[in-house]
């Protein structure tokens, strides 16, 4: 899935630069010399000046170049070498953070995507399993029932709810009508197939039932909402088996998250900002520059500093006029 960014966001080439590059010799990040197998910990991933190793040497050249001119801009403007120094240490260190700012994006987009796939899952599975109990016999839902008024819901969390999961499911096993009980099990545990022999279900499985499994994908504030509300409300949930079920699907979908509307900013709008809090300590102005001889805008130093501190790392992406102005109508 893909998802839209503002429209100036590009390098020179018109490809965007919030994609995932390709990286040569199986690379995370295509100048640096960090390993691709780093991507599934990418909250853990800083990427280091030491680890800057481009494959083109017209790279290696431009980037000190770069860091050259960055160098000569603070020193026209009379800033002290030392503080010119540090701001160029910062400038440098929100462009390396910026060269893992789309793939940490996309991650995080994809994880929130995959936990709302299972709060999906998990409200299927237990109205699946409250709607087989409605069917059992009168003295089977009072065994349940008994089952549920068992757990201290005042101090319910993800513990009581896998040992109120595993309780049910053991309790099922010897209910009756059978077929009920088992459709009501199959939902819960999601390997138990109505009509499968019992001696062979418990040889064969050994994963955790799928309800706990799902419990833990959902997203986390919902997971914590949910064991909130059964808290502050614990008459609500335990007083039958069908009357828990249905309580936890309800809140499930109350504290479903929202995906964010509308399009989701450039991946450089941070690393903008970054720059812009470094240049104005250092009294530089942030905004668009008219040049009136030209009669057109120009590169303003706050944009050529964000523009060259990326290209000191291998980043060809442009900053553009508008990104800066957005900075300024937020202030």
């Amino acid at each position: 899935m893909s998802y839209p960014t503002e429209t100036d966001d590009q390098r020179p080439d018109g490809s965007p630069s919030g994609g995932r590059s390709t990286a040569p010799d199986g690379r995370l990040v295509p100048q640096f010399r960090v390993s691709d197998r780093m991507a599934p910990f990418l909250g853990r991933v800083h990427l280091r000046w030491e680890d800057f190793a481009p494959a083109d040497p017209a790279k290696a050249i431009e980037s000190e170049r770069a860091r050259n001119e960055m160098k000569a801009m603070l020193g026209k403007l009379k800033i002290p070498e030392d503080r010119a120094e540090r701001a160029i240490g910062q400038m440098l260190e929100a462009a390396l953070d910026q060269q893992l700012e789309s793939q940490w994006r996309d991650k995080n987009l994809a994880d929130f995507e995959r936990s709302l796939d299972g709060l999906k899952l998990l409200t299927q599975h237990l109205k699946r399993a409250a709607q087989a109990i409605k069917k059992l016999s009168p003295v089977s839902k009072g065994e349940l029932n008994k089952i549920v008024a068992a757990p201290d819901w005042r101090h319910f969390d993800t513990e009581i709810f896998a040992e109120f999961v595993q309780t049910i499911l053991k309790a099922l096993s010897e209910l009756s009508p059978q077929r009920f009980a088992e459709e009501a099990r199959s939902a819960m545990d999601g390997s138990f197939p109505a009509g499968m022999d019992q001696e062979v279900f418990k040889a064969e499985r050994t994963a955790p039932p799928v309800v706990i499994e799902l419990w833990d994908a959902i997203p986390a504030q919902t997971r914590t909402q949910v064991e909130a509300a059964l808290r502050s409300r614990p008459r609500s949930a335990g007083s039958s088996a069908i009357k828990a079920l249905d309580r936890l699907v309800a809140l499930l979908k109350q504290h479903r998250p929202r995906m964010p509307k509308g399009n989701y900013h450039s991946v450089q709008r941070r690393y903008v900002k970054r720059i812009a809090r470094i240049c104005e300590g250092l009294g530089i102005y942030v905004g668009r520059v008219f040049d009136w001889k030209k009669g057109k805008q120009r590169e303003s130093r706050a944009q050529r500093l964000a523009r060259l501190a990326l290209v000191a790392v291998g980043d060809s992406a442009q900053i553009s006029g508008r990104q800066i102005a957005n900075l300024k109508s937020q202030a």
